[in-house]
């Protein structure tokens, strides 16, 4: 695998890595059912190469993901045993606004030994990365046709640009698989221009178009600020969760790998459960409460999921990139099943 680097400028409030004006997070305050699918290996709807190391990753519900317009973020969980830091990677059709559907490393940091689908509460975070943002090149890019991916970035991508023969950017089109397409691009190197949601701008010049591989830019965006992952909404740093924080690695980070995963990739779609080769087959806690009362009561009361708008402002610009939709996976291999429903236990039914 190619690895390149270029020349970059950064804008905006971004300079150089640093920022005197960082951007506000979006503090929204989710809450929600936990639980697990069993071949979370980083591959998914996103098009991340599959993780051997750190698997701390997650899938979204769809409204959420937003067409994979919310690949890439990182979200801090609290759960009833503990809290952890997880990636964005995949999305799960049929799971309810806020439910989260977790690597089973991820899931046994805030749910061990937990009975039922345990109630979790969550936030977006900044992305604990390493080094500038990285273009992923799929097989077969040309500067006539190039599926491009901005990986290894600090928050999700709302826009990505390329400068024309005309001198102006143009957007590229967001594909459903996670990749951005690009067409008709001048000959040679590029120039690319990426937003993250809080309008924070990344310049980059003299990118090659690889046929397949990565080029490292040179710039990364600044932390948001307004969010602590550490203590738990609500409490100050006495009552906060007294296990340990685990978040994903930035060395083993599914973004920052240098693989690709594109359309007819075979893990492409690696959703939950796989019983038929697709959908989302979440799995819950071991063992469950004795009476089925109980656990249709308990489910009941984790469907009534709010949303605590701290941030209004910021929302906003998150919510305004999550309507980035565009070009299909030219292989439909790679789409996920929308047809799962799930029982009062979590379980595939």
């Amino acid at each position: 695998m190619r690895r390149l680097t270029a020349a970059a400028i950064v804008t905006a409030s971004c300079a150089w890595g640093q920022s005197s004006s960082a951007a506000i997070c979006d503090a929204t305050i989710h809450q929600g059912p936990a639980t697990y699918y069993d071949f979370a290996d980083g591959t998914g709807v996103c098009g991340y190469p599959a993780e051997t190391g750190n698997q701390m990753v997650v899938a979204l519900d769809a409204p959420e993901l937003a067409a994979t317009a919310m690949c890439g973020a990182c979200i801090h969980i609290w759960g009833p045993s503990g809290e952890v830091t997880v990636l964005v990677v995949n999305g799960c059709p049929g799971c309810e606004v806020g439910h989260l559907d977790l690597s089973p490393q991820a899931y046994a940091l805030i749910a061990s030994g937990y009975n039922g689908v345990p109630p979790i509460t969550w936030q977006y975070v900044p992305c604990d990365v390493t080094g500038p943002i990285r273009y992923a090149y799929y097989a077969g890019s040309t500067t006539s046709w190039a599926w491009v991916q901005v990986r290894n970035h600090r928050h999700p991508i709302a826009s990505f640009e390329a400068r024309m023969t005309d001198g102006n950017y143009a957007p590229l089109e967001r594909a459903d698989w996670g990749y951005f397409k690009g067409q008709n691009l001048p000959s040679g190197t590029q120039s690319y221009r990426v937003t993250d949601i809080y309008g924070q701008v990344l310049e980059d010049t003299a990118i090659p178009v690889l046929d397949q591989g990565e080029v490292e830019g040179k710039g990364q965006f600044p932390a948001c600020t307004g969010v602590d992952g550490g203590a738990h909404p609500g409490s100050d740093a006495s009552t906060a969760h007294d296990s340990a924080t685990t978040s994903p690695d930035s060395g083993s980070n599914p973004q920052a790998d240098g693989g690709a995963n594109g359309p007819g990739a075979d893990g492409g779609a690696a959703l939950a459960g796989q019983d038929d080769g697709g959908g989302c087959g979440c799995v819950a806690g071991p063992g469950r409460p004795d009476k089925s009362a109980m656990i249709l009561l308990a489910f009941a009361g984790l469907l009534l999921c709010r949303r605590v708008r701290s941030s209004s402002g910021a929302q906003k610009r998150r919510e305004a990139a999550l309507g980035l939709a565009g070009a299909g996976n030219p292989s439909e291999r790679n789409a996920p099943r929308a047809d799962r429903k799930y029982d009062t236990a979590g379980k595939l039914a």
